[in-house]
C-alpha cells in the first residue's frame, strides 16, 4: 500500500494504517504536500483537531496559498472551539479567492465565518456574511445539516431578542 491508498483506508476506518503510510511518505518526501494533506484529512476524520491543524500549518508554511488548506484548517479550528482562528482562516479564503477567477470555497467560507461570528456574539457580521450566500445553501456542520436560513434565523434572534 502507498500514499494513493490512504483515502480509501480512512473511509474504511483503518486510520492507524493510513496514518502510518502518510508518516512513512513524509519521512522520505518532507518537501511534498501530499503526505501532510492526506494525514491532516485522516486526523480530521478522527476528530484529532490539534494534529489535523498542525499538518495544515506545515502545508501553509510551505509557501502555498491554497484556499482548501485554509478551508480545512478553518473548519477544524471551528470544531476545536478556536473561533477567532477559524474566522481568520475563512477570511483568508475570501481574500485569496477574491483575485482568482474560480471561487470554489468563497460561499462556504462566508457560511462558516457567519457561524463563527455567532459563536463570539458578532451577530450583525453573521447576517452580513449570510447576505453573500445564495438562498438554499446548506452544509453538514458538527453532525447536522445547517442551512443559510438556520444561520440567519439564529443571528437575527440573538441580535434582536424578544
Amino acid at each position: 500500500m502507498d500514499i494513493r491508498d490512504v483515502y480509501q483506508l480512512a473511509k474504511e476506518g483503518m486510520y492507524d494504517e493510513a496514518i502510518e503510510i502518510c508518516t512513512r511518505y513524509i519521512a522520505t518526501h518532507s518537501d511534498q504536500r501530499e503526505g501532510y494533506k492526506q494525514r491532516s484529512y485522516i486526523f480530521g476524520r478522527m476528530k484529532l483537531w490539534k494534529d489535523a491543524i498542525r499538518d495544515v500549518d506545515i502545508l501553509i508554511n510551505m509557501g502555498h496559498e491554497e484556499p482548501d488548506d485554509y478551508f480545512s484548517r478553518g473548519r477544524w479550528h471551528l470544531m476545536a472551539g478556536n473561533v477567532s482562528s477559524a474566522i481568520d482562516d475563512f477570511s483568508k479564503i475570501i481574500e485569496i479567492e477574491g483575485v482568482l477567477p474560480r471561487k470554489y470555497y468563497t460561499e462556504s467560507a462566508y457560511f462558516y465565518r457567519a457561524k463563527a461570528y455567532i459563536e463570539i456574539g458578532f451577530f450583525q457580521r453573521a447576517i452580513d456574511d449570510c447576505e453573500k450566500i445564495r438562498d438554499g445553501f446548506k452544509v453538514h456542520l458538527m453532525g447536522k445539516l445547517v442551512t443559510k436560513a438556520n444561520i440567519l434565523s439564529e443571528a437575527r434572534a440573538k441580535l434582536n431578542p424578544s
